[in-house]
Protein backbone atom coordinates (compact mmCIF):
# COMPACT_ATOMS: atom_id res chain seq x y z
CA UNK A 1 0.00 0.00 0.00
CA UNK A 2 1.66 3.08 -0.88
CA UNK A 3 0.83 6.07 1.63
CA UNK A 4 1.79 9.58 1.17
CA UNK A 5 1.97 12.00 4.22
CA UNK A 6 2.56 15.39 4.96
CA UNK A 7 4.53 16.03 7.71
CA UNK A 8 2.41 14.20 10.90
CA UNK A 9 2.19 15.93 14.41
CA UNK A 10 1.49 13.91 17.19
CA UNK A 11 1.15 15.34 20.90
CA UNK A 12 0.47 12.89 24.31
CA UNK A 13 -2.85 13.54 25.52
CA UNK A 14 -3.05 13.05 29.31
CA UNK A 15 -6.10 11.33 29.52
CA UNK A 16 -6.22 9.24 26.01
CA UNK A 17 -2.67 8.71 24.56
CA UNK A 18 -1.68 9.87 21.19
CA UNK A 19 -3.63 12.07 19.38
CA UNK A 20 -3.41 12.29 15.28
CA UNK A 21 -3.42 16.27 13.84
CA UNK A 22 -3.63 15.37 10.48
CA UNK A 23 -5.04 14.32 7.78
CA UNK A 24 -4.05 10.83 5.97
CA UNK A 25 -4.43 9.75 2.86
CA UNK A 26 -3.55 6.48 1.03
CA UNK A 27 -4.68 3.88 -2.00
CA UNK A 28 -4.75 0.62 -1.35
CA UNK A 29 -4.02 -0.03 -5.13
CA UNK A 30 -1.27 2.55 -6.38
CA UNK A 31 -0.93 0.84 -9.90
CA UNK A 32 -4.04 0.37 -11.47
CA UNK A 33 -4.24 -1.88 -14.95
CA UNK A 34 -7.30 -2.47 -16.53
CA UNK A 35 -7.97 -3.33 -20.76
CA UNK A 36 -9.67 -0.03 -22.48
CA UNK A 37 -13.21 -0.07 -22.66
CA UNK A 38 -13.42 -1.24 -19.09
CA UNK A 39 -13.67 0.28 -15.71
CA UNK A 40 -11.10 1.65 -14.08
CA UNK A 41 -11.37 2.09 -10.44
CA UNK A 42 -8.83 3.94 -8.47
CA UNK A 43 -8.67 3.77 -4.73
CA UNK A 44 -8.30 6.43 -2.39
CA UNK A 45 -8.84 6.49 1.41
CA UNK A 46 -8.56 9.12 3.58
CA UNK A 47 -8.89 9.57 7.80
CA UNK A 48 -9.14 13.10 9.60
CA UNK A 49 -8.71 13.90 12.88
CA UNK A 50 -11.77 16.77 12.95
CA UNK A 51 -13.13 17.72 9.39
CA UNK A 52 -15.85 15.52 8.95
CA UNK A 53 -16.80 16.70 5.51
CA UNK A 54 -13.32 17.40 3.59
CA UNK A 55 -12.74 18.81 0.45
CA UNK A 56 -11.82 15.78 -2.18
CA UNK A 57 -10.36 16.31 -5.38
CA UNK A 58 -8.66 14.64 -8.11
CA UNK A 59 -6.18 15.48 -10.18
CA UNK A 60 -4.65 13.89 -13.75
CA UNK A 61 -0.32 15.16 -14.34
CA UNK A 62 0.54 15.70 -17.74
CA UNK A 63 2.33 18.09 -19.95
CA UNK A 64 -0.18 20.11 -17.13
CA UNK A 65 -2.10 18.99 -14.01
CA UNK A 66 -5.78 18.75 -15.30
CA UNK A 67 -9.07 18.55 -12.62
CA UNK A 68 -10.69 15.32 -13.13
CA UNK A 69 -12.65 15.94 -9.95
CA UNK A 70 -13.09 19.49 -8.29
CA UNK A 71 -16.06 21.30 -6.68
CA UNK A 72 -18.00 17.86 -6.15
CA UNK A 73 -18.36 17.68 -10.05
CA UNK A 74 -16.35 16.07 -13.00
CA UNK A 75 -14.34 18.31 -15.65
CA UNK A 76 -14.06 17.57 -19.52
CA UNK A 77 -14.27 14.08 -20.84
CA UNK A 78 -14.51 12.53 -16.94
CA UNK A 79 -18.09 14.15 -16.77
CA UNK A 80 -21.15 11.57 -17.76
CA UNK A 81 -18.65 8.33 -17.70
CA UNK A 82 -16.91 8.52 -13.70
CA UNK A 83 -18.33 8.83 -10.34
CA UNK A 84 -16.86 8.79 -6.82
CA UNK A 85 -17.75 6.63 -3.73
CA UNK A 86 -15.88 8.54 -0.65
CA UNK A 87 -12.76 9.15 -1.99
CA UNK A 88 -12.44 6.60 -4.57
CA UNK A 89 -13.09 7.71 -8.55
CA UNK A 90 -14.05 5.09 -10.67
CA UNK A 91 -13.68 5.86 -14.35
CA UNK A 92 -16.21 3.84 -17.06
CA UNK A 93 -14.97 2.82 -20.59
CA UNK A 94 -11.47 3.68 -20.19
CA UNK A 95 -9.28 4.29 -23.34
CA UNK A 96 -5.10 4.62 -24.23
CA UNK A 97 -5.90 8.49 -23.40
CA UNK A 98 -6.79 7.88 -20.12
CA UNK A 99 -3.50 6.23 -18.89
CA UNK A 100 -1.31 8.66 -16.69
CA UNK A 101 -0.75 9.45 -12.92
CA UNK A 102 -3.44 10.71 -10.64
CA UNK A 103 -3.43 12.32 -7.71
CA UNK A 104 -6.15 12.36 -4.95
CA UNK A 105 -5.98 14.96 -2.84
CA UNK A 106 -7.98 15.64 0.41
CA UNK A 107 -8.16 18.77 2.25
CA UNK A 108 -9.26 18.72 6.01
CA UNK A 109 -9.52 22.73 6.75
CA UNK A 110 -10.30 21.68 10.65
CA UNK A 111 -7.51 19.46 10.89
CA UNK A 112 -3.50 20.94 12.01
CA UNK A 113 -1.92 19.57 8.89
CA UNK A 114 -4.87 19.83 6.42
CA UNK A 115 -3.78 18.31 2.98
CA UNK A 116 -2.35 14.71 1.86
CA UNK A 117 -2.49 12.78 -1.11
CA UNK A 118 -2.26 9.73 -2.91
CA UNK A 119 -0.92 9.06 -6.23
CA UNK A 120 -2.22 5.65 -8.46
CA UNK A 121 -0.88 5.17 -11.89
CA UNK A 122 -3.11 4.22 -14.51
CA UNK A 123 -2.60 1.91 -17.13
CA UNK A 124 -4.91 1.14 -19.78
CA UNK A 125 -3.68 -1.49 -21.93
CA UNK A 126 -5.17 -1.42 -25.75
CA UNK A 127 -6.61 -4.29 -27.83
CA UNK A 128 -3.89 -5.47 -29.48
CA UNK A 129 -1.85 -6.07 -25.96
CA UNK A 130 -5.14 -8.10 -25.47
CA UNK A 131 -4.48 -9.96 -28.84
CA UNK A 132 -0.98 -10.12 -28.08
CA UNK A 133 -2.03 -11.68 -24.70
CA UNK A 134 -4.04 -14.96 -25.80
CA UNK A 135 -1.92 -15.89 -28.92
CA UNK A 136 1.50 -16.63 -27.13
Amino acid sequence: MFTHLLPLFVFQHADRGPVCLSVTVSSSKPKVEVHEHTDAVLSCEFKTEKDQSPRIEWKKKGKAVTFVYFNHKFIGSYAGRAKIEGATLTIHSVTQKDSGEYRCEVTASEDHVNLGEATVTLNVLGMTSRKARWTL
